[in-house]
């Protein structure tokens, strides 16, 4: 269980650190989170993308999954839905929503076992979204539009 101290800290350190990208106008695809004076094994070990849906996709996060990391995504990321499976590859918190960010942070830091748990199921879930899977889709949606042209020339 989180404490209420814990979260209020690092919502505290987390409104910062937001405060200070803005003002920086950091124009990044992604950005990952180094929070001062909070030492979380999370740093390392995970991918914060807190975005606002600037992207379409968010590549990063099949970068950090396809290095066993699980992820923290905000809801606009374009492929929070597709490939983060909150429990499993990581978590989907409610854009702007700093308190659940901060929970999703704490809980997944807690538990190294956890960590190394859901890296690996976010390594598995990304197989389906690799370049081949990708060649293959695209040969076989030519073989069947190629077939239905035959058949229909055939008519």
């Amino acid at each position: 269980m989180v404490s209420a101290q814990t979260v209020s800290k690092l919502t505290r350190d987390l409104d910062e650190a937001q405060r200070q990208f803005h003002q920086a106008r950091l124009d990044d695809d992604y950005a990952y989170l180094f929070l001062k004076g909070v030492s979380l094994r999370v740093a390392s070990d995970a991918l914060v993308l807190p975005s606002d849906g600037g992207e379409t996709w968010g590549l990063v996060v099949n970068e950090a999954m396809a290095c066993a990391r699980p992820c923290i995504v905000s809801d606009k990321v374009g492929c929070g839905p597709d490939l983060v499976i909150p429990g499993k590859t990581g978590s989907i918190f409610p854009l702007g929503d700093v308190n659940a960010l901060a929970i999703s942070i704490v809980e997944l830091a807690a538990s190294p076992e956890r960590l190394s748990s859901m890296g690996s199921e976010a390594r598995a879930r990304l197989r389906n979204y690799s370049v081949e899977t990708a060649v293959d889709g695209i040969v076989q949606s030519l073989a069947a539009t190629l077939n239905r042209r035959v058949l229909n020339a055939s008519v």
